[in-house]
């Protein structure tokens, strides 16, 4: 089940988007005071999902997003970079 963050406005300022982990939190702080729930699901990004799941006493569960890449998008990537990340998206390790 899908749950939006209480209170998270539709277009957010830029304040209102650095604060998108306390949304979160509110936002499970109020569903476990509601309902037992299993497990806490969250993005690796948000530093205290695992502080959050052990104070609502459930199991955490941390997700690590990442992106698949082909030779064509790591070659446009490797224009945009310094030169360490230039070098690194060019290096035949990585592009093949």
């Amino acid at each position: 089940m899908f749950v939006p963050y209480d209170d998270y406005p539709e277009q957010p300022n830029k304040v209102q988007s650095l604060r998108g982990g306390v949304y979160a939190i509110e936002t499970a702080r109020r569903l476990a005071a509601e309902k037992q729930y299993d497990a806490y699901v969250y993005e690796g990004l948000l530093l205290s999902g695992k502080c959050l799941a052990d104070q609502i006493g459930v199991t955490s569960i941390r997700l690590s997003s990442a992106f698949a890449y082909n030779p064509s998008i790591l070659a446009k990537l490797s224009d945009t970079g310094g030169l360490h990340v230039s070098s690194l998206l060019k290096s035949p390790a990585v592009v093949n």
